[in-house]
Order: C-alpha cells, then structure tokens, then sequence
C-alpha cells in the first residue's frame, strides 16, 4: 500500500490498510495451505460486513479505553497479531461482547 501524499493516516484510512492487510494475508496462507484451489474458494465474501465491524470495534475500544480510534485502531490489531486471530475475528469477538481490552494489560493478556 501506500500513499499519493505524505502524512498521517486518518483512523478510517487506518482501518481501511488494517482490514486489507488482514485479508492479503488471509488469501497468502490460504494459497500456501492449498485453500485456495478448490472452486468454492471466495476469500472476499462478507468483506462489507467484517469492515463495518472492524469499525464498530475500534469505536467501542475507544470508549472502553478512553483513547483516540488511532490507538483503538492498533490496539485492536495488535490484539488479533498476538493472538494468532484475524483481525475481522476479534473484532466479532468485540462487538458480541466476547472480549473486553484491559488498558492495563499489554496485547493477548486481556480477559
């Protein structure tokens, strides 16, 4: 990815590289485990819904944490990184109330 301009990504720029990011790598270790030749294999459906979420997501993290949708933003990513999950997954995971990030804990430690 990159940038027509220099400066800093807005947090809905930010959300947008993440989800991206989430889903290349989705498609990469699906061709490596041979996922992706069966004729079934459709790696983008329900795109829409897992951004709208990722969004949903990042807004709550902020409210519980009192931080900017920047930070909600990495956190939340840094969460899915540490826990070997897509990103899309814990966001679910945020926005069904499964996980609630504790700004005490570092990233993988939240309960």
């Amino acid at each position: 990815m990159y940038r027509s301009q220099p400066g800093p990504l807005t947090a809905a720029q930010l959300a947008d590289v993440l989800v991206l990011a989430d889903i290349a790598l989705q498609i990469v270790l699906d061709a490596a485990a041979g996922i992706s030749a069966s004729p079934d294999y459709r790696p983008l459906d329900g795109l829409s819904d897992r951004h709208a979420e990722v969004h949903q997501a990042a807004g709550m993290i902020s409210v519980q944490l009192g931080v900017d949708l920047g930070e909600a933003l990495v956190r939340l990513r840094a969460h899915a990184f540490a826990g070997g999950a897509s990103l899309g997954d814990v966001a679910d995971d945020v926005v069904h109330r499964r996980l609630r990030l504790d700004p005490d804990r570092g990233p993988g430690l939240e309960a």
